[in-house]
């Protein structure tokens, strides 16, 4: 699930498929993260530069997959036992 929110997310990005609202330090890192390989197949998700970080990317990416594969339906009126 990782590897692919990570696949799902550089796509959006390079589509313009993802936006968000003004944050200069999540803009920037966007700019400094690279690739670490996760796994033989190809997959990886965002290193930062040694000493800064990339926490905001990370946050980013988990919530898109999430937003993309959830299985709720807003509309559905909720049950309390």
């Amino acid at each position: 699930d990782v590897i692919t929110a990570h696949s799902l997310t550089l796509e959006a990005i390079k589509t313009g498929g993802l936006s968000h609202l003004a944050d200069p330090e999540l803009d920037r890192q966007v700019r400094i993260a690279t690739k670490r390989k996760i796994g033989a197949a190809g997959g990886f998700g965002w290193q930062a530069p040694e000493g800064d970080t990339v926490a905001l990317l990370d946050a980013i990416t988990l919530a898109h997959w999430a937003a993309l594969t959830t299985k709720r339906h807003p509309g559905r009126k909720a049950v309390l036992l």
